[in-house]
């Protein structure tokens, strides 16, 4: 029987020129990130610092079958070292995610007798809850209630200034609604929304546009098609 090897996304140390378990470098004359060189680009914290002081996230995520999604925005925030995420789910699935994560705390979002979320509702008990932070959109339930409340929420104004957040996935979707729609509300609360694309690359948008405030570019045809 070959040898198997090992499997998944877990870490691979290959052997070096010493025999050691150093990772060689791919391309001769770079640097490896490793564990040391990432703490360096870290934050020193105060040694009598404690969670409430590391930033305050809530994360609007996650439906029946897009659980994974919130999961993964909870894991990944806590990994990059915000001090308290809150997940906001609708209540009829509290209790299901309240069981999945383990850092994170939960909030249930009111819903209708259609088991949809309460855009009102929702949009209140959003407000009430104390966040420097948020991140809307991965796995939210496609449909008229989410399009309500994400419009909603992105069109609250906030003094003295609107709160970060990313708008991703559904959100999106939900936004372009609201824009074609003529609901959406320039300099919102999110006044600043981005995308997890755009963030990576470093640029932000400006204040929520209005249909009439769009400029889509022309695009060249894909080859072969007139």
């Amino acid at each position: 029987m070959p040898e198997r090897g090992p499997v998944g996304f877990g870490r691979r140390a290959e052997e070096g020129p010493d025999g050691t378990g150093r990772t060689m470098a791919v391309v001769p004359g770079a640097t490896a990130l490793d564990d040391a060189l990432a703490a360096t680009l870290l934050p020193v914290r105060p040694q009598r610092g404690h969670k409430g002081m590391f930033g305050k996230l809530l994360v609007l995520a996650g439906s029946l079958d897009y659980a994974g999604a919130a999961l993964l925005v909870c894991r990944a925030a806590g990994r990059a070292g915000a001090g308290l995420v809150t997940l906001a789910v609708p209540e009829s699935l509290q209790p299901l995610f309240a069981a999945k994560v383990v850092e994170a705390t939960t909030m249930g979002l009111p819903e209708d007798d259609l088991e949809e979320v309460d855009p009102e509702r929702a949009l209140g008990r959003i407000l009430d809850h104390d966040h420097d932070a948020i991140v809307v959109g991965p796995g939210l339930r496609p449909g008229l209630a989410t399009t309500e409340l994400i419009s909603a929420l992105l069109a609250v104004p906030e003094e003295p200034a609107p709160v970060p957040a990313v708008v991703d996935a559904e959100a999106l979707r939900s936004l372009a609604r609201s824009i074609y729609g003529g609901r959406a509300s320039p300099g919102g609360r999110c006044s600043r929304p981005m995308s997890a694309s755009s963030a990576g690359s470093g640029r932000r948008a400006g204040s929520i546009p209005t249909s009439t405030e769009i400029s889509w570019p022309t695009m060249p045809p894909a080859p072969g098609l007139p």
